[in-house]
Order: C-alpha cells, then structure tokens, then sequence
C-alpha cells in the first residue's frame, strides 16, 4: 500500500488529480457546459503531469544517474503529450493560445538551476518569485482558461476567483518553501521563509487562508464556496503549524495538496444536496 502512495505522489499523478478537482470547481462555478469537461479535465491532468516531471525527464536524458521510475516516464511521456494535442483539438483555438505562454513560463521556472551556464536564465533565481509565479501560472491555468469555454462567463467572476485562487496556491506553496527552506539556501534561492522565517511563513500562509475564506461572501453561490473552503483550512491549520522541515511528503503532498480535492467533495456535497 505504502509503495502505491509512493508511485501516486512521486509520479505526480495526485497533484495532477488535485489539479483537476480545483479545476472542476471553477467550471461549476461557472456554469460551463457539461460537454467541454472531459476534454479540457484531460488537458489539465495532462499538462500538470509533463510539467511537474519535467525536471525528471530531463534527468533520465542527461543519464545523471538511474531514475527509479524511468521505464514509467519512458511509457507515460508520449502519451501524455498525445492526450494535451487530442484534447487540445476538441478545445476552442484561444485555450491553446492561452496555453503557450504558460508552458513558456513553466519550462523558463524548471531550467536546471544547478547548471551554470543554464540558472542565469531559471526564473527561479530571481529572488522570492517562485511562489508568486507559481501562484500565478497554476491561477490562470485553472481559472481564466475554463472561463474561455464559457464566453458568458461575468468578467468580475473571473477576475474574484483568480485572485482567490491566487492567494489559496500561495499560502499552500508556502509549505514546501519551509520544506526546501536548506536546500534553497544551499543553492541560494531566495524565498518567503529566508525573509520572515519559518514561524513567520505559517502565519503569512494563515493570513492568506483567512482571506481566501473571507473572500467567499462575494459570490452568488455563498454556501457552497465558503464550506468548501472553510473545512479545507480548518485541516490545513492543522497541518501548517505542526509543520517541520522534516514532514513526510504525506503531509505536504497529501494533505497540503489533497486541500484541493477536499474543496471540491465538500463543494458538490453542499451545492447539490444540502442546497
């Protein structure tokens, strides 16, 4: 059972399935025809899985050194690329416009940094951008990509729950600067905690959470955002201030990332039965 968790997260399959639940809650939020799901649900799934194992490709071409899951690479590689050009082809042309400067981004943030000829162009090296750009890729692609398969979607919904979405993915990215707190020094990344500490990053990611929730009021389906956002938090509390560097990748991945499948059980949940 352990060494299936293991293969579900190290892979990047869970985050890539979080990914996917907070997606779905933006298109229920915007009333998106049932039609375009699957398509664009793939496209998600899909893109986060190649972009978060980047780093891990790059890995098994450059033979650094045996990758325990090579042969998985190997096989899921193409097909992941596959299914983004399918399900890209079922989408309207603007979502892949959209897409371009958002794997642009994405590959510029995950150039190897222990490179030298190569980090003075990773935009990780740039002094505490990495959570913001992070925050802001994963918003759009979430957010304001789902809102092009519904062209009647309020501009002000979009712009509330992007910036919703921005300030939750900054305070659970928080997280895991406090994970990699020793080894950003050791390459000299310059992050949230470095600047306010490790006490002082879980109660700036607390501040973020209490206004992911307090933002809730401003929509029109009140209850089911609020819930869901307010059982996720109570659990990320939890979590955040019995958080230690040395945390398994269970807490951080787990249940820091599974906060996004909570939000939507809990969004269904109340939107279609108890409301």
């Amino acid at each position: 059972m352990n060494k299936l968790a293991d293969l579900i997260i190290d892979s990047k399959i869970f985050i890539s399935i979080c990914t996917v639940c907070i997606t779905l809650c933006s298109l229920l939020i915007f009333k998106t025809p049932f039609s375009s799901y699957p398509q664009f649900l793939i496209l998600i799934f899909s893109s986060t899985f190649l972009i978060y194992n980047f780093p891990n490709y790059a890995e098994i071409l450059n033979h650094q050194k045996k990758h325990q899951l090579a042969k998985f690479y190997i096989y899921t590689c193409p097909l992941t690329i596959v299914s983004i050009i399918i399900s890209l082809s079922f989408l309207p042309v603007s979502v892949f416009y959209f897409f371009i400067h958002l794997g642009f981004l994405s590959f510029l943030y995950y150039l190897p940094v222990k490179n030298p000829a190569i980090a003075k162009y990773s935009l990780r090296n740039i002094p505490y951008l990495k959570i913001f750009l992070i925050a802001y890729v994963f918003s759009a692609a979430t957010v304001i990509a789902p809102s092009y398969l519904n062209l009647t979607t309020n501009n002000d919904l979009i712009e509330q729950l992007f910036i919703d979405r921005f300030i939750f993915i900054l305070a659970i990215t928080i997280p895991f600067d406090i994970r990699d707190h020793k080894i950003d020094k050791q390459l000299s990344i310059k992050t949230i905690p470095h600047l306010t500490g490790i006490h002082g990053a879980k109660i700036l990611t607390s501040i973020l959470l209490l206004f992911y929730v307090i933002n809730s009021m401003w929509y029109q389906d009140l209850f089911s955002i609020l819930f869901s956002r307010l059982f996720a938090i109570i659990i990320l509390f939890y979590f955040i201030f019995t958080l230690k560097e040395s945390s398994s990748k269970f807490i951080f991945n787990g249940y820091i990332d599974g906060s996004m499948i909570i939000q939507l059980c809990v969004f269904v949940i109340s939107h279609f039965i108890l409301f």
